[in-house]
């Protein structure tokens, strides 16, 4: 696999070397798309450290809008861009700039690394965990059981089987994980009893609970005052991600996801939302009329390519970026060269 990604790395070198990127970002080809991106969570602390595909530092998002600016891109806005897609009016080397989710760090860290470099962004936002404003239960035994990872041996009393568990284990430390989502699903929990059981774990690991999830924020989402004060911002627009961060596949549930995202969104900037982004890049070709029944413009899915003139602008790719992804890969996403690489991102669509 390394040598793999060695080899790439240095085609895309080779490429770039060559003046190639340089050509094929002005070409009419390029001029005729736009690459969406698409980012989660910008770290408060470590998170980027922990997984690295779901968080970026604040540095590191500096870095890429710096590379867009200096290599003769344009950065524009969703709305623009789904309207130039389908005229055929993109601005030359379009690029727009996405986050999922919407967790506070957005509000925090993003927000005035985009009003630096005057930016416009969409964050696309789940609501349930805007109103219920605790940790995403998930993620957090994933962090909170790394960022213990030094303690060694830890009695585990919120799910059995593990009264003696080496956290130092990154086998261990998966394997709490799986019991608790596992535990949770079966269980059909709540919410608030998958908070309280996010809490009984956090105690045996000796991480008090309240200051995590009220001073830290680290897996929070905005609140709704936060979320509020966004489109003042004047480079952010707030979009929709589903109430639930899901996407059933029975037409009534799927339209009460949109609209009670809708409504809530609208509830707290004041302004409507019509753009889309599938959660978890989960989609299936009965949701189309769904969203268009429900005033849906645009959807965009995690499918990596860039946006034609002529997509299905309910079915538009993106990349996903994350801090893996060296500096010569992401200049090839900006002129459209790693396009025409082979990728399963590129060729297998997500589907429900």
């Amino acid at each position: 696999m390394q040598m793999k990604r060695a080899a790439k790395q240095a085609v895309l070198r080779a490429a770039k070397a060559s003046g190639y990127f340089r050509r094929l970002g002005r070409s009419l080809w390029r001029r005729d798309r736009a690459l969406i991106l698409a980012w989660h969570g910008v770290s408060l602390r470590d998170e980027h450290e922990w997984n690295p595909y779901l968080f970026i530092s604040p540095e590191f998002l500096d870095a890429r809008l710096t590379t867009i600016r200096e290599n003769g891109y344009t950065i524009i806005g969703l709305d623009e861009a789904v309207r130039g897609l389908a005229r055929g009016s993109l601005p030359e080397r379009s690029v727009v700039l996405t986050f999922d989710d919407g967790y506070y760090n957005f509000y925090s860290h993003a927000v005035p690394v985009l009003k630096k470099h005057g930016a416009p962004a969409t964050v696309y936002l789940t609501t349930y965990y805007v109103d219920n404003n605790r940790p995403v239960p998930y993620l957090s035994v994933s962090y909170l059981l790394w960022r213990k990872r030094e303690a060694g041996i830890v009695r585990v009393t919120a799910l059995p089987g593990f009264e003696s568990a080496n956290i130092s284990d990154p086998d261990v430390r998966q394997a709490i994980h799986k019991a608790f989502v596992h535990h949770a699903d079966s269980n059909r929990l709540t919410a608030e009893e998958k908070n309280a059981l996010l809490g009984r774990l956090a105690r045996d690991l000796g991480i008090d609970i309240d200051r995590f999830s009220l001073e830290e924020r680290i897996m929070n989402l905005m609140t709704p005052d936060q979320v509020a004060t966004l489109p003042e911002s004047g480079v952010v627009s707030v979009d929709l991600h589903t109430h639930r961060h899901r996407v059933p596949l029975n037409e009534s549930l799927f339209s009460r996801e949109i609209i009670d995202n809708q409504t809530r969104i609208t509830s707290m900037t004041g302004i409507s939302s019509d753009h889309f982004c599938y959660p978890s890049g989960v989609w299936a070709h009965q949701m189309l009329p769904w969203l268009k029944q429900n005033g849906v413009r645009s959807a965009t899915t995690c499918i990596h390519g860039l946006a034609a003139v002529g997509d299905n602008p309910l079915l538009l790719p993106r990349f996903l970026d994350h801090t893996n992804t060296s500096a010569v890969e992401f200049e090839a996403w900006l002129c459209g060269f790693a396009q025409r690489l082979p990728s399963p991102h590129k060729t297998t669509a997500a589907t429900a």
